[in-house]
């Protein structure tokens, strides 16, 4: 609802023990491409934290919008989106790695230069890194996840955020000064 697809196409299988959308393609209105294949293993139609998945996804030239509107859920992201990412194993033990992109952005109503989210996914582990370029500042993140404990690992280094830069604060007429360094470990 409010975005335009000019074509989807996927082969399908569905059976108890898998479900599986291959060769897929989704194609924007406006010249985005999503490519797709994914596949998961199933005991008896139930997905389960060990059942083996595959995922393979590439976008280029996406826009966002689009993809808020397609999820149906509101989201404060704007811009031109891409991605390569390629998972398998399993939920309890992933292994694969990705690198999404977003440029001309829009996030939460500050104008972003670009950001860039890159993963890595081991056996028993998940790290990502974000580092984000905005006219008011750069953000760097990352985060480390252990799937079996569910533990968290996280760093945010935000050095010289101009306050004076920030949009949503003039955007309210709110005149702030000053320079905001965050570290956080």
């Amino acid at each position: 609802k409010g975005s335009s697809w000019r074509m989807l196409r996927t082969d399908v299988e569905v059976n108890p023990s898998l479900s599986a959308l291959r060769n897929g393609e989704l194609q924007t209105a406006n010249g985005g491409r999503i490519t797709f294949s994914l596949s998961t293993a199933l005991r008896h139609w139930n997905f389960d934290q060990n059942s083996q998945i595959d995922v393979a996804l590439n976008a280029n030239q996406v826009n966002a919008d689009d993809l808020t509107k397609l999820a149906g859920r509101p989201v404060p992201i704007a811009g031109i989106l891409s991605a390569n990412i390629s998972v398998n194993g399993s939920e309890s033990s992933p292994l694969g790695k990705g690198k999404i992109g977003l440029a001309k952005a829009r996030i939460a109503g500050e104008p972003v230069q670009s950001a860039e989210l890159n993963f890595q996914a081991s056996k028993d582990k998940m790290q990502a890194n974000l580092r984000l370029q905005a006219p008011a500042g750069a953000i760097q993140a990352a985060v480390t996840y252990s799937p079996k404990d569910q533990r968290y690992e996280a760093n945010v280094d935000a050095p010289g955020i101009q306050l004076d830069k920030l949009q949503t604060l003039l955007a309210k007429n709110i005149k702030v000064e000053g320079v905001l360094n965050v570290s956080a470990h």
